[in-house]
């Protein structure tokens, strides 16, 4: 184009504003200039506010042609884009389009940026049962967004509401010494009750469907439910139930009878101990399940004595760590997970949903 800059400028801004000129065919005729004999790909930007508007039909049209061209099915009655291939990905009418592989070279919308930057996981504080410590900390080590572990003692369970005041204790302290924390996610299931009525005053709740976590640890409610139903009587052990409690077996069998003994007297321990086994009868398995962290031969052998010394089956389950992996990575959908906001708790549901959110 001749003349000067301050010229070249009007005549393109008279030429763009031409209602009779349909841009996208200047653009291909510009693209097709510019690629002509090319053989390196091209980098191109996209204006992303005319890519809300149309997301991707007019680089198609530079792309490929005139849509009464190309193949049926590339556009649908909506104007959305359904082609397929690897060629490129891109959102609804409304959302931010997304571009990659063109024909004419690697395509970028400047939206890409921008969604990437709002699809942030938020700063995560875990508050989670000893149980699944070693897990916890295996899984968010080269997890940035989690800033900070709290680790509650094992078997609070056994008292529900001494674990709904110390969590509760442990989410307000957190709340209060850390404000760059956005979300404080539970290593918990419903727990017996225990987590019901927890809530937070600024960050986000976030806490996976699970009766309790074993369901963490086999990744999947549904499995869960699954095995106890072919498997009714299965006691449950892993990596860190056998360290920070002695499960049954021999070696909890010994330790309480002597802690009677010493206590009652021989003759009143004999018969408290007869109690306690008592409701071992309604177990038959032994079950060990875990994710590849903190499992060691010595603990699978341990699992398999206290079966063989009480009498019962030995399985092993290797569970799926993809549940307690978006728990602390930030991807909560709903079908597996509970997000409650400020002030809201969570109840049971008495169905396959587990729990489910209660309050404002």
């Amino acid at each position: 184009m001749d003349g000067p800059p301050r010229h070249q400028t009007k005549r393109c801004r008279r030429f763009c504003a031409n209602d009779r000129i349909e841009k996208a065919d200047a653009r291909r005729a510009v693209a097709g200039t510019v690629l002509k004999k090319r053989k390196k790909p091209l980098l191109g930007a996209a204006d992303w506010v005319d890519v809300l508007k149309q997301p991707c039909k007019q680089l198609h049209h530079v792309r490929d042609g005139p849509e009464s061209s190309r193949p049926t099915g590339v556009f649908g009655a909506t104007g959305r884009c359904g082609a397929s291939g690897g060629h490129h990905r891109c959102g609804g009418k409304t959302g931010i389009a997304r571009y990659r592989h063109a024909r004419a070279g690697r395509i970028f919308s400047r939206g890409d940026s921008m969604a990437q930057s709002q699809a942030q996981p938020p700063r995560i504080a875990v508050v989670t049962c000893a149980v699944l410590e070693d897990e916890v900390k295996h899984f968010a080590s080269d997890l940035p967004q989690v800033v900070h572990t709290e680790v509650m003692q094992q078997g609070l369970h056994n008292e529900p509401d001494e674990l709904r005041r110390q969590v509760q204790e442990a989410i307000t302290r957190i709340e209060r010494a850390m404000p760059q924390v956005q979300a404080i996610v539970l290593g918990y299931g419903l727990c017996s009750r225990g987590t019901e009525g927890i809530a937070t005053s600024r960050c986000l709740l976030v806490i996976p469907r699970a009766h309790d976590c074993i369901t963490v640890l086999l990744g999947d409610r549904l499995r869960y439910a699954q095995y106890v139903k072919d498997h009714p009587g299965t006691y449950w052990y892993s990596p860190g139930w056998n360290r920070h409690h002695t499960p049954p077996g021999k070696d909890r069998h010994d330790k309480l009878l002597e802690k009677y003994r010493q206590k009652y007297g021989q003759e009143n321990a004999q018969f408290l101990m007869e109690q306690e086994q008592n409701w071992f009868k309604t177990y038959n398995r032994a079950t060990y399940v875990h994710l590849g962290v903190g499992v060691t031969p010595q603990d699978i052998e341990y699992t398999k004595q206290c079966a063989q010394w009480l009498g019962w089956d030995y399985d092993c389950q290797h569970g799926d760590p993809a549940l307690l992996k978006d728990l602390l990575a930030g991807k909560w959908d709903s079908d597996r997970f509970v997000v409650l906001g400020p002030g809201q708790t969570l109840r049971l549901t008495a169905d396959e949903r587990i729990i489910e959110p209660q309050g404002p």
